[in-house]
């Protein structure tokens, strides 16, 4: 460890790698900040990088030079997840950027999103198949999910908000006279 607190490598050069963010978003820039004092307290030098998120997501593109990035996925009321675990799913513009390949997930979102059994219970089964592999795989460190709080007026009848989708069921939602 050198005198300015920090690891370095038997060149001289101190142990460190960039980490990025879009800028204008303080969870992220906060996450950034810590990041870089937890790295700091262990003798690993962070540069921090802050960036329009545009940029952010061109520079994060596979093949381009990146070292680790923070960034958040949201999916719709469709829980599927193709577009950022699927192998197909590797270059420019798209979103996985990491080159995650395992064919077990590949598998089970073919089957989560086409059948041949596309019913609530065996797309749940599907997806349980994929949380499962990324857990074991590791292919991000997921950092948090956001709480929600979820305020409806009580006319509205039939609202079943899920860990998955606060809205998954509208077309079964109701107005109460």
């Amino acid at each position: 460890m050198g005198a300015d607190g920090y690891y370095t490598w038997s060149d001289g050069k101190p142990v460190s790698m960039r980490i990025e963010t879009n800028s204008g978003n303080t969870t992220r820039e906060t996450i950034l900040q810590i990041a870089v004092e937890q790295y700091k307290a262990i003798g690993v030098k962070i540069e921090p990088v802050l960036e329009a998120f545009n940029v952010l997501l061109d520079r994060t593109d596979p093949g381009t030079d990146y070292e680790g990035f923070i960034i958040g996925w949201s999916l719709g009321l469709d829980p599927d997840s193709y577009s950022i675990w699927h192998s197909s799913q590797q270059g420019k513009g798209q979103f996985n950027n990491i080159g995650y390949n395992n064919a077990t997930v590949d598998a089970a979102l073919i089957a989560g999103r086409n059948g041949p059994d596309c019913s609530k219970a065996a797309r749940q089964k599907q997806y349980n198949t994929i949380d499962k592999e990324l857990n074991t795989d590791a292919p991000y460190t997921f950092l948090y999910n956001q709480d929600v709080l979820l305020f409806m007026n009580k006319k509205l009848q039939n609202v079943a908000p899920t860990t998955i989708s606060t809205i998954h069921n509208v077309e079964q939602w109701w107005v109460k006279n």
